[in-house]
């Protein structure tokens, strides 16, 4: 999959992309992947892991409805999570905001490519943001436009 989303993103990419990473194994093997097809740069960014979801680590969906009815019930909702054990909403939040500003930044010198996670991915939407809301969906091995 990577390569393939590594295959639709060369054709748009200019010479002079930076791609930021989360260090996690797959976001980096998914960074590589689009570096190599757009001889792009690769930075790690530690903000851009996802979110510490403790003790739901590795549960089904009927798993932490049982577990953690209230986890689930404000995923349903779409409101913020506060993880049974991992990282509170507001946490998430904060580590996106940090990570939204460098990438404003760099953004100014260069286009930018960011490689994530669906939670921190939409909270970084948000913080991206003019109205701090987005819509967008973020599908795995997806990619969203967002100009700044």
């Amino acid at each position: 999959m990577a390569a393939n989303l590594a295959e639709t993103l060369s054709a748009e990419l200019p010479d002079d992309v930076l791609v930021r990473s989360s260090p996690a194994r797959r976001a980096t093997a998914t960074a590589r992947a689009i570096a190599r097809r757009s001889k792009a740069a690769i930075e790690i960014d530690d903000d851009l892991i996802e979110a510490d979801v403790g003790r739901a680590e590795g549960l089904t969906w009927p798993e932490l409805e049982a577990r953690h009815p209230e986890t689930a019930a404000a995923i349903l909702a779409g409101g913020p999570v506060d993880w049974p054990g991992g990282e509170t909403s507001a946490a998430l939040h904060d580590r996106a905001s940090r990570a939204a500003e460098r990438i404003r930044h760099g953004a100014s010198a260069r286009p930018l490519v960011i490689v994530s996670h669906g939670a921190l991915l939409h909270e970084l939407a948000i913080a991206l943001t003019t109205d701090g809301t987005h819509s967008l969906p973020f599908a795995p091995c997806g990619f969203v436009r967002i100009d700044l």
